[in-house]
């Protein structure tokens, strides 16, 4: 096996840039691209590890991801609705009885944590919508590290539809043999 030099120059968009070579995946890795010590792959616009899903979240899935959050945000304020009415309803008709306290004690608690889930569900989203938007990660505004020279892209909205709404890029790395296991 030849051996890979460690970084190539390229030119990307008018640009030049460094394309590191990853071991693992023995490939040139793209610009903003990281290797998921977790998954074994190389992921390009790699945003996290997210251990709800159990993958990795980047270019290729971050629309699912987004759409996840979203989705599970509006059935959690479903719940929410639907418990307050059930709260309201039965409390206006007297179902409760004489003992109210299990079942006063049951609708509070789901109106608790679906309110609370739900709001940290739209809370999420909405920033994940914002980063769609500036076309950045979340892992490059934590480290404050843009790899992006240029500017922000000035029509946020067509941004937001190409990520969301558009094709599904290609993946870049064939599939892995696989290993041997050992026992």
């Amino acid at each position: 096996r030849e051996k890979k030099e460690e970084t190539m120059m390229t030119e990307v968009n008018g640009e030049r840039v460094v394309l590191k070579w990853c071991r693992t995946c023995n490939i040139y890795k793209p610009p903003r691209t990281a290797h998921c010590s977790m998954c074994g792959y190389c992921v390009e616009e790699f945003d996290h590890h997210c251990k709800v899903v159990g993958a990795c979240v980047g270019k290729r899935n971050y629309r699912f991801f987004v759409l996840f959050l979203w989705e599970t945000a509006v059935l959690a304020m479903w719940c929410f609705c639907w418990s307050c009415y059930a709260v309201f309803t039965n409390w206006k008709e007297k179902r409760y009885g004489r003992d109210p306290s299990l079942a006063v004690l049951s609708h509070a608690m789901l109106l608790f944590y679906s309110f609370v889930v739900g709001a940290s569900l739209l809370s999420f989203g909405s920033y994940y919508c914002f980063l769609t938007c500036t076309d950045q990660t979340s892992k490059e505004v934590l480290t404050g590290r843009s790899s992006r020279s240029n500017p922000p892209p000035s029509n946020k909205l067509s941004t937001w539809w190409g990520k969301i709404l558009g094709p599904i890029p290609p993946s870049l790395i064939r599939n892995k043999p696989s290993g041997v296991l050992l026992t």
